[in-house]
């Protein structure tokens, strides 16, 4: 087993415990729209924890899908870009208070 492999297989640990420390709301101080913003009365929080928890995991999801699958670089730019605006979508209207 490679090094580079065992080093991935950590980072995406870490990364996994982080969004779920979000999504129960332990984390809250890593969304920025809550600790860094005065703005942060405008955010429904339960759905902008869920945006804030899943996109990461479903971008680390894609990452391992594209290591194991090896898409070519177009597509993988592509549905990363994709996942991205999706999330920067839902943060800014679906995460929204009314």
């Amino acid at each position: 087993m490679s090094i580079w492999l065992i080093i991935s297989i950590a980072a995406s640990l870490v990364a996994t415990l982080l969004c779920l420390a979000i999504l129960f709301g332990r984390g809250d101080w890593m969304i920025s729209a809550i600790a860094f913003d005065d703005d942060g009365e405008k955010y429904d929080i339960k759905r902008l924890r869920i945006v804030s928890a899943v996109m990461p995991l479903v971008l680390l999801l894609f990452a391992w899908l594209d290591v194991w699958l090896e898409f070519s670089k177009t597509v993988s730019i592509v549905i990363i870009l994709a996942i991205g605006i999706c999330g920067g979508v839902l943060d800014r209207f679906w995460a929204r208070n009314r």
